[in-house]
C-alpha cells in the first residue's frame, strides 16, 4: 500500500478542486448558458406544445430571467411525446425544476423549486 505525505495530499486536493472548476466552466459553456448564470444552476426541463400559451409565457419568463432550460416539444418529437406520456403528463407545460415536478407554470412556485437545495 502506498501512503501520500500530507504536503503532497494537500497539493493533490488543490489540483483536483481546480480541475473540477475548469470542467464545470467548460460544461457551462457547452450548454449555452447566459454569461450571468455560468454557475451550476438547477436543471430546468419543459415539455411544451406550440398551441400552449402558458408554455410561451414560461419560455419568455426564462429568457427574461436568463434561465437556461431544455425544451421537449411534444407535438414535433414522438420521443418527447412518449416520455411525456410515461411521466403521466396530462397538460402542458409540464416542468421539472431542480428534479421536482411542476404541472402548469406559476412564477412563485417556480422560484420556490428553483432556489431549493438539491436532494
Amino acid at each position: 500500500m502506498y501512503f501520500i505525505p500530507f504536503q503532497q495530499l494537500h497539493w493533490l486536493m488543490a489540483f483536483f478542486m481546480g480541475l473540477a472548476l475548469v470542467i464545470r466552466s467548460v460544461v457551462a459553456e457547452e450548454t449555452h448558458q447566459p454569461a450571468e448564470t455560468k454557475h451550476i444552476a438547477p436543471p430546468v426541463f419543459i415539455f411544451s406544445a406550440t398551441y400552449c400559451p402558458s408554455c410561451k409565457a414560461a419560455k419568455q419568463f426564462f429568457a427574461a430571467q436568463q434561465i437556461s432550460y431544455r425544451e421537449f416539444d411534444i407535438e414535433t418529437s414522438p420521443a418527447a411525446r412518449r416520455y411525456f406520456d410515461k411521466l403521466g403528463g396530462r397538460g402542458t407545460p409540464l416542468l421539472y425544476v431542480n428534479n421536482a415536478r411542476m404541472d402548469g407554470f406559476d412564477e412563485v412556485r417556480f422560484w420556490q423549486l428553483y432556489r431549493q437545495e438539491s436532494p
